[in-house]
C-alpha cells in the first residue's frame, strides 16, 4: 500500500531501530498508545473472542494495539475439521449451524459461509452455488469452521 508516494515497506526502514522514548511524546499521544481506533473496535473484539491477546508492541502507523496468538490457541483452529463434500438434499443449505467453509489451499483460497450439520459425519453438504465458489466437487475435502455469535454460543 501506498502512503503519500511512499510504501509502508519504505517508511518501516527508515524508523528508528531502537525504542521511542514515550515520555519525549505530548500526553495527548502517550494517552492513547495501544488503544484501537473507534473505527475498528468490533474487529478488535472478535480478535480478542478468538484467543489473541495485545503484546508489549504499538502498531507503528497508528500507535494501535498489536495483537498475537499461538496457533493453538485460536478458537477457529481448535475447532476447525475436515469434511467431505457432499451433494446438498433439498432444504439442507437452510437447516443447521453457520460454518465458515473453505478450500484451495494458500494460492487459491476460498471461503464461503454454509450451513452444515453439527457432526463431522453429516460431512459438508454445500449446494451446487457453494461448491462452485469454493471451486469443489462431491468427495472432495474442505475445511470447516463453526461460527460464533458474540456471546460465544453457536447460532
Amino acid at each position: 500500500m501506498e502512503s503519500g508516494g511512499r510504501s509502508r515497506t519504505f517508511i518501516a526502514e527508515v524508523m528508528p531501530s531502537y525504542p521511542l522514548y514515550v515520555p519525549l511524546l505530548p500526553a495527548d499521544a502517550q494517552r492513547v498508545l495501544g488503544e484501537p481506533n473507534a473505527g475498528t473496535l468490533l474487529a478488535y473484539d472478535i480478535h480478542l473472542e478468538e484467543g489473541f491477546e495485545p503484546d508489549r508492541y504499538v502498531d507503528i502507523f497508528d500507535a494501535g494495539p498489536v495483537l498475537t496468538i499461538a496457533v493453538g490457541k485460536s478458537a477457529s483452529a481448535s475447532a476447525s475439521e475436515l469434511r467431505e463434500v457432499r451433494e446438498a438434499r433439498d432444504g439442507a443449505a437452510t437447516d443447521g449451524a453457520p460454518y465458515l467453509v473453505a478450500a484451495g489451499g494458500a494460492h487459491a483460497f476460498r471461503c464461503a459461509v454454509a450451513r452444515l450439520g453439527r457432526a463431522r459425519g453429516d460431512g459438508a453438504a454445500l449446494d451446487a452455488d457453494a461448491c462452485a465458489a469454493l471451486g469443489v466437487a462431491e468427495k472432495d475435502t474442505v475445511r470447516c469452521v463453526p461460527l460464533h455469535q458474540a456471546s460465544g454460543e453457536m447460532q
